[in-house]
C-alpha cells in the first residue's frame, strides 16, 4: 500500500504532529531501515516466540531460546531442514536457504513440530516423530494462513492520517492531554 511509504509530506506531518525535528526522523528512519532488513528471514517468528515462551516456563529456564538459521553450505545430505535440541537450553532449527520462502516456512514449522513433540507431548508419540511433526507443522501453517487471510485486516489502518492521529493521541495522553489527536 503506497499510502504508508514515508515521503517528504509524511515526514513533515510526523514532525509537526509529534513535535520532532526532521533530522531526528531521518536518523530514526535510517536505524529502522537497518533493522527491517532482518524481518524477512524471521520466518514464523510469532509462533517461534510463543513456543519459546512456553518452553521457558516448562523448562524453568528463563534463557531457553529457539534460533532459526540457514545452513551455511547446504548439500543434498543436509536436506530441507533439521533441528538440534539441547534439552532445556536451546533449539536450533536449520533450513536450506535455497528453497522458496513458502517451503522454508513449512520446513521450519515441521522442525518446530519436532521440538514441540519432544518437549510437550507424550513421549510414546516420538516413535512416530516424522509424521506427527508434519501434523504439528501443518497445524502451525493452517493457523498462520488463517491469521494472514482472515484476521490481520482488523489490525490495519485504512489511511496514513488515521495511523498518525493514533500516535499523536498517544503523545497527547502521555502529556495528560486527552481526546485530542
Amino acid at each position: 500500500m503506497k499510502d504508508f511509504i514515508l515521503d517528504k509530506d509524511k515526514t513533515k506531518a510526523i514532525s509537526d504532529g509529534l513535535n520532532i525535528e526532521l533530522k531526528d526522523i531521518a536518523s530514526l528512519n535510517k536505524i529502522y531501515k537497518d533493522i527491517s532488513k532482518g524481518i524477512k528471514p524471521q520466518y514464523l517468528a510469532h509462533i517461534i516466540r510463543t513456543v519459546e515462551y512456553k518452553l521457558k516456563k516448562e523448562t524453568k529456564n528463563p534463557f531457553f531460546e529457539i534460533i532459526c538459521e540457514p545452513y551455511i553450505e547446504p548439500t543434498k545430505d543436509t536436506g530441507y531442514g533439521s533441528i538440534l535440541y539441547y534439552e532445556d537450553v536451546i533449539g536450533i532449527i536449520y533450513y536450506n536457504p535455497q528453497l522458496d520462502d513458502k517451503t522454508i516456512r513449512n520446513v521450519i514449522a515441521h522442525e518446530l513440530g519436532h521440538l514441540i513433540l519432544e518437549t510437550m507431548s507424550n513421549k510414546k508419540l516420538s516413535k512416530q516423530a516424522e509424521p506427527l511433526s508434519s501434523v504439528l507443522g501443518l497445524l502451525i501453517m493452517m493457523d498462520k494462513n488463517d491469521f494472514y487471510a482472515n484476521k490481520t485486516n482488523e489490525y490495519q489502518y485504512n489511511t496514513w492520517d488515521e495511523l498518525l492521529s493514533q500516535f499523536i493521541l498517544l503523545k497527547n495522553q502521555s502529556e495528560d492531554i486527552f481526546n485530542i489527536s
